[in-house]
Parts: C-alpha cells; structure tokens; sequence
C-alpha cells in the first residue's frame, strides 16, 4: 500500500476533523512578504484542502497537488467557490506543473510522507529561482499532560505509530544551504468528545472499525477526555509549526 492510500478510509473523519491553522501565521506571512496577491503556489500532499483553501484568498492562484482521488474530491469540495484553485491528482515527486512556474511551495501535514531526495528535486523544478518551500505541521505540545496520556495511547494501541520528531534539525538539510527559519503561532485545540475521537481516527495510524484494537482504542480515548475536560470541552495545547526557505 502506498502511504496516500492509507487516507482512503479516513476521508469523512480528516475533512470533519482535523485541525484548521491560524491567522497569525498567515499575518505573518504576509507582513513579511512570503505571501501576496501576485504569487502562484502549489500545495502539495493538499489533502482535504483545509491549507489550500486559507491559502488562497492571500495568492493570484493555488494547485492542490494531491495523490488521493477521495482527499481531492473532498479538497474540491472544501474549496469550492475560490475561482483560483487549480486541482491536480498526483504526487509530491512528480507534481505535474511546469518548470519555473511557482513563487512559493507549500506541505502542511504531508511533508513526512514525501521521498525527500525526488520530491527535492521536484520543487527545485517548479519553484521559481527565489521561491520559498514551506513546510507546516499542527504538533501536540509534548510537556502537556493530556498530549503525554494520548501518546502513551497511540503507542500501545497503534502497532503503526512511528512518534512524531518534527525539529527542525530533521529539516534543514532540505533547504539551501541548511538555511531555513523555524517558526511557532500557538494553535490549541477545543474538542467534543466526539471531535477529539473523531480527530484521533483521521490519523494514518488509527485502527479501523474492522481492527481488534479498535474499541480499546475509543475506550482509552474516552476515560482520556473524561479525565482532562472540563464542561465537556478538552483543550489539547498545540502550536503550528513551519519551516520556510529557499531551495
């Protein structure tokens, strides 16, 4: 199975589910011009679109590149209405596009499931010569006590979860030179119960309803939200962290 395929049956519970990004990170971007209404942008791994569709008011266009046909239709979807989205089904390694014909590249929450070496390659092809890669993930902060329970969850539970080591010293050597800025906007998440089982089973490495962890699984989940709510709302701190550069 190839690793987009893995999304297929998690299509519904990712486009309810997943977490969105915040408007300080796209402040940013504008106020210091990595994002303007003349740029082209590709979004690559986009997904359900959830990035894509932020991202386009603030570009002249965006292509959600995306391998998944039921992601890209959800993304077609979540971005109907914005007139200049471009949509093309394929992989981050072999996008499609023309050369030279992007200002900037973006991968939110898709980045570690690209081949680095070819999908390298790939965007130094379609990024123009001082075109920015960016590289954005909504990450659990480690130190929280509910985030800590919840990993202790996913490892015993989730034969298939490898952990989550997105510092930027695993990135920099992607980008010209090692150079690359690393960024943090606070981004915490306030769940249902239903919300936060519903986010927990987007991920790859969730059991399905046909595994034998499954109902083990929305057990442990649920004593986890019991324990840590309040007025049956659970705050699960969390930051949006990016990596932008050159290639």
């Amino acid at each position: 199975m190839k690793n987009f395929e893995k999304f297929s049956t998690k299509v519904s519970n990712y486009e309810k589910y997943r977490p969105s990004y915040p408007d300080s990170l796209f402040i940013y971007l504008k106020k210091n011009g990595l994002i303007n209404q003349t740029m082209h942008a590709a979004d690559i791994g986009a997904g359900t679109g959830i990035f894509t569709a932020l991202l386009a008011p603030h570009v002249k266009s965006v292509f959600a590149v995306e391998p998944n046909e039921q992601m890209m239709a959800s993304c077609r979807k979540h971005c109907n209405g914005q007139s200049n989205v471009g949509y093309i089904i394929s992989e981050a390694e072999q996008t499609g596009l023309q050369n030279a014909s992007v200002d900037l590249i973006t991968a939110a929450q898709s980045f570690h499931w690209f081949d680095r070496d070819q999908s390298k390659t790939e965007f130094k092809r379609i990024l123009k010569p001082e075109g920015n890669v960016m590289l954005i993930w909504n990450s659990r902060i480690p130190d929280s006590a509910v985030n800590q329970e919840y990993e202790e969850i996913i490892k015993r539970v989730c034969s298939e979860f490898k952990g989550a080591d997105f510092l930027k010293d695993n990135f920099q050597d992607f980008f010209r030179e090692g150079n690359c800025s690393f960024l943090r906007f606070p981004n915490n998440l306030s769940k249902t119960l239903e919300s936060f089982i519903g986010g927990a089973l987007s991920a790859s490495y969730a059991p399905d309803c046909n595994d034998s962890t499954f109902d083990s699984f929305i057990n442990e989940l649920t004593q986890l939200f019991v324990k840590h709510s309040i007025n049956n709302i659970l705050t699960i701190p969390t930051y949006t962290r990016c990596c932008i550069g050159k290639l």
